[in-house]
């Protein structure tokens, strides 16, 4: 196991030389990450490849307002301003690490993110959305969703929400958001699928082994999405 991780940080260091710490394919490609526990994924362009038609939709959508609850380092917040510069941007993490890597991240790609402090409340994520004529929620909160979208009768009727489900955190979250938002949103089940670290020009030669540990974002099972769009009426 030591091992694995000793080869892996090397292999991150060396794909981010090769790719100059520059995002090089999919709905991020340009960004500048200065760190991220995702980074050789995020350079390579494979980081959540599953999501990227859905976020491409989203972007060409144009909204006006765009919040990253569980923003990490800043890989979407940043990706996404620099995609949809009109919209206002909100970035949430309540980890100090990720907060500062956020503001860093933005700054050195010149993107408008506000970065904000602490969790994000229900009562603060209801009000940065619901005056918004197209408002957009990309939610990465470690369980939180249920609070954030569940605990209240409000159901972002307006919004674009792409959430990360965690059933292994709590084995009802899926059903329960697909319950009460079906009555407002067209949702698409989006499950976790394979990479392949072979198709990318800067690993060639690399060791097979060494391309696994490239791609894997460690998950402690098969994960899954619910991308949500507003029923037009």
């Amino acid at each position: 196991m030591k091992k694995a991780l000793i080869t892996g940080i090397t292999g991150q260091c060396k794909l981010a030389a090769l790719a100059d710490d520059t995002v090089t394919a999919g709905p991020c490609k340009g960004v500048h990450l200065l760190s991220s526990r995702d980074k050789a994924s995020q350079l390579l362009g494979y980081y959540e490849q599953e999501l990227h038609s859905c976020i491409e939709t989203v972007i060409a959508w144009q909204p006006d307002v765009s919040v990253n609850v569980g923003c990490g380092e800043g890989y979407y917040a940043v990706g996404l301003a620099g995609r949809i510069p009109a919209a206002q941007s909100f970035a949430y993490d309540p980890d100090p690490f990720s907060q500062v890597a956020c503001k860093l991240a933005r700054d050195v790609n010149r993107v408008g993110v506000e970065v904000m402090l602490g969790v994000c409340t229900t009562l603060e994520l209801r009000l940065r959305t619901q005056n918004a004529e197209r408002p957009f929620i990309l939610m990465d909160c470690e369980g939180c969703e249920r609070e954030l979208l569940l605990d209240t009768q409000y159901s972002y009727p307006n919004a674009r929400i792409i959430v990360e489900c965690h059933d292994f955190i709590d084995r009802q979250i899926t059903s329960a958001l697909i319950d009460k938002f079906s009555a407002s949103h067209q949702i698409l089940v989006i499950k976790q699928g394979g990479r392949n670290p072979f198709g990318h020009p800067l690993t060639a030669g690399w060791a097979e082994n060494d391309l696994w540990l490239l791609v894997s974002e460690r998950r402690p099972e098969r994960m899954h999405w619910l991308y949500m769009e507003p029923i037009s009426r």
